[in-house]
C-alpha cells in the first residue's frame, strides 16, 4: 500500500486527525487556565494516549516504508536515504517552531505565557539534540535542572531515537529474530509500572513495536486471512472505532491496573491494524470525512503550533484587556480565539513549510539513490578478458634491392654485384614472411654472419 500523498492510506489519516485531537484536548490547561466547567472533561477520562496513538502510527508507517527498499545494496545507501528524508520531513517545522516560541518568551511575554527565556532554551538545546525526553525527565522526575515551556519535544525525540535505531535492527537482523525481538520487547514491558513522567514513561516502545510487527505481517499472507470482514458493515464499523477511541481516552484515567500503559498500547495496536488494510473502517462517518482529512494531513504542523496558539492568545488578550481577571466566562472566547490560531499557523505551516521541504528530501534521497545505483558494480559481472594481442600485418615488404644479402639475392634473382648496383635506387616488394618463416630468416641470417670470416 502506497502512503504518499497521491494515494494515502485514509484510515490512518483519521486515526492521526484523532491522536493530535487527543493531544489538544490534553493541554487545554495552557488555554484555560482557571477552575470552569470544561475540568469535568477530565473527570472520567485522560487524553495523553494520543502520543501512544502517534508511536504506533509511526512504528508501522516507517516499517512499511523501509520494508519495500531493498537490502541488496550496502547498508549506507539502504538507511542514509531514509534518513535525509525524516530529517528534511521533521526538523524544518520543528526547529522552527521551537525557535519562534523562544524568541517569544524574550520580546513577546508581558503576561508570563510563553514561559521563562533561559528555560524554553534549554528546552530548544535538548530538542535539537534529540534527548528532550531525558532532559525532561530531569526536570518532571528527578525534580532536577531548568524545563521551560517545550514539552511536546519529548515525544519527537523518542521518535527520532527509534529512526536512528530501526534502519540497523531491519537491515542486519535476521527476520525470525526480529518478529521474536519485537515481541520481546512488547512482552517485557507491557505489565510494568509506568507512572506518568517517570523513567519507562518517557522511553515506552512498546506502542512503536506493535506498529512495526503490523508492517510485517502486512508482508506476510497472513493480512488477508486477518481480515476483519465483520466491520464491513458501516454501522458496526463506526461502532467499533468509538469503543477503541473511547477506551483510549479513559484507560489511563484512574490507574484501574497499574499496567494501564500497556493496555493503551494495545488499544492502539488494535486501530492501527485495523486502519492497515484501508478499506475505510476507522470512523466511516460521512459528515466528519472532509475534516478528519484535514486534520490527519495537517496533524504534525498542529501538534506544533496547538500550544503556541494558546499562549498567543493569552498574551494578546492580556494585552487588550490588562488587568482583567480572566474567568470561565471568557471560555468560548478564547476557545474562538485560540482553535482559530491552530486552524491558522498549523495550515501555513504545511504548505509553507512542511510539505515544500518533505518534497525536498524526497529528491534529495532519490538523488542520492540514483548516484549510489549509478556507482555500484553490477551484480556478478564477469571481468572483461584481456584484449588480444593485434594480428600480424599480412601486407607485402618493400625491400631495397641493394640492401639484400648475397644469399637472398641469389634467391630472387638479383646476384650480379653490377645489377645491384644499377638497380640500387629500386626495391622489391616481396610477401611478408609468416610470424615462424621470420624466425628462420632471422636464424639463418645469424648463422651466416657468424661463419662469414674476418677480414
Amino acid at each position: 500500500m502506497s502512503l504518499s500523498d497521491s494515494n494515502k492510506n485514509s484510515d490512518i489519516e483519521v486515526l492521526r486527525a484523532v491522536a493530535v485531537l487527543f493531544v489538544v484536548v490534553h493541554h487545554l490547561g495552557f488555554l484555560f487556565v482557571w477552575d470552569g466547567a470544561w475540568q469535568k472533561l477530565f473527570a472520567v477520562t485522560t487524553f495523553w494516549g494520543g502520543v501512544d496513538l502517534f508511536f504506533c502510527i509511526s512504528g508501522f508507517v516507517i516499517a512499511s516504508s523501509l520494508l519495500r527498499e531493498t537490502r541488496e545494496v550496502p547498508f549506507v545507501d539502504f538507511a542514509i536515504p531514509f534518513w535525509i528524508k525524516r530529517i528534511w520531513r521533521i526538523w524544518p517545522a520543528a526547529i522552527l517552531w521551537l525557535l519562534i516560541a523562544i524568541l517569544a518568551s524574550k520580546f513577546f511575554n508581558l503576561s508570563g505565557a510563553f514561559g521563562v527565556f533561559k528555560a524554553n532554551v534549554e528546552d530548544g538545546v535538548a530538542a535539537v539534540m534529540q534527548v528532550a525526553n531525558f532532559h525532561f525527565l530531569n526536570c518532571w522526575f528527578y525534580k532536577q535542572g531548568l524545563c521551560g515551556n517545550e514539552g511536546i519535544y519529548w515525544s519527537l525525540s523518542l521518535e527520532e531515537q527509534f529512526y536512528f535505531v530501526f534502519p540497523f535492527v531491519l537491515f542486519f537482523l535476521p527476520r525470525k529474530w526480529l518478529y521474536a525481538g519485537l515481541v520481546m520487547v512488547i512482552l517485557l514491558q507491557c505489565f510494568l509500572d509506568r507512572p506518568m513522567d517517570s523513567p519507562l514513561w518517557v522511553t515506552r516502545t512498546d506502542a512503536i513495536c506493535y506498529g512495526v510487527l503490523i508492517a510485517l505481517i502486512g508482508e506476510t499472507s497472513w493480512k488477508q486471512k486477518l481480515f476483519p470482514h465483520f466491520l464491513k458493515s458501516k454501522g458496526t464499523a463506526i461502532t467499533f472505532s468509538l469503543v477503541l477511541i473511547v477506551l483510549l481516552a479513559a484507560i489511563p484515567t484512574h490507574d484501574m491496573v497499574w499496567f494501564d500503559t500497556g493496555l493503551l498500547a494495545l488499544v492502539c495496536a488494535v486501530l492501527v491494524f485495523v486502519a492497515s488494510f484501508d478499506a475505510k473502517l476507522i470512523l466511516p462517518i460521512s459528515v466528519l470525512g472532509a475534516v478528519l482529512a484535514w486534520a490527519g494531513s495537517r496533524s504534525f504542523a498542529i501538534y506544533l503550533t496547538h500550544n503556541f496558539s494558546f499562549w498567543l492568545t493569552h498574551e494578546i488578550v492580556y494585552r487588550l484587556y490588562p488587568g482583567v481577571q480572566f474567568d470561565e466566562s471568557y471560555t468560548l472566547r478564547f476557545a474562538i480565539v485560540g482553535f482559530g490560531f491552530i486552524v491558522l499557523l498549523s495550515e501555513c505551516t504545511y504548505r509553507l513549510v512542511e510539505r515544500p521541504f518533505r518534497d525536498k528530501g524526497r529528491e534529495i534521497a532519490r538523488r542520492y539513490r540514483a548516484g549510489a545505483a549509478a556507482n555500484a558494480p553490477a551484480p556478478n559481472a564477469k571481468p572483461e578478458p584481456p584484449a588480444a594481442p593485434p594480428a600480424p600485418s599480412t601486407a607485402p615488404i618493400a625491400v631495397p634491392l641493394a640492401t639484400l644479402p648475397l644469399d637472398l639475392a641469389h634467391a630472387v634473382g638479383f646476384a650480379d654485384v653490377n645489377a645491384q648496383r644499377v638497380l640500387s635506387g629500386m626495391t622489391l616488394e616481396i610477401e611478408r614472411p609468416a610470424p615462424a618463416d621470420a624466425d628462420l630468416l632471422v636464424a639463418h641470417e645469424s648463422q651466416r654472419r657468424r661463419a662469414k670470416p674476418p677480414r
